[in-house]
């Protein structure tokens, strides 16, 4: 496979559009299940279209590294809860260390 942009642009041409067409076929899906559960009882022809590859992998990508910075940013809320915990600890505990001769001044 040859990595030269002009190739590139001629395997994957039509991203744009096949994009719209999705869309399309989405909203028509929609539309054919509401008239199917309506009571004229139309049936609507319907045409499943796919994705384009490079939308597929950009929204699963993006899908991975949303859910990679949710993780990252709850694991710095729990260190920062745990520091603080220690923090609160620590400080309960400094009259207590300083009546045994522990803590000196």
């Amino acid at each position: 496979m040859s990595w030269c942009s002009d190739d590139i642009r001629v395997k994957w041409r039509g991203e744009r559009e096949r994009e719209e067409a999705w869309k399309v076929g989405r909203a028509a899906k929609i539309a054919t299940k509401e008239m199917e559960n309506g009571e004229n009882g139309w049936i609507v022809p319907k045409v499943e279209t796919e994705r384009h590859p490079m939308h597929q992998l950009f929204w699963k990508y993006l899908k991975h590294e949303n859910e990679q910075a949710s993780k990252r940013a709850f694991m710095r809320a729990m260190n920062r809860r745990f520091n603080l915990d220690v923090h609160t600890i620590w400080l309960t505990n400094l009259p207590h260390l300083s009546e045994h001769g522990e803590l000196k001044r």
